[in-house]
């Protein structure tokens, strides 16, 4: 389990710059690592839901 935290945090850090804000104001600063957060959580669900029914139809291809 910490190990998927720490990969995802290297993750959000290269690809979405998660240590880089858009304001030195610390709600907007706050806000921006929220968004940040909520978009990794929502792309990793679909990304998973992709995958579940990529494999669902490579299975059915390779039954017929």
């Amino acid at each position: 389990k910490r190990w998927d935290i720490e990969v995802s945090y290297k993750t959000m850090k290269t690809t979405q710059e998660i240590e880089r804000h858009i304001s030195l104001n610390g709600d907007v600063a706050r806000n921006d690592i929220y968004a940040k957060v909520l978009f990794h959580n929502i792309v990793g669900v679909l990304r998973k839901e992709i995958n579940h029914e990529l494999e669902k139809r490579q299975t059915e291809k390779n039954m017929s």
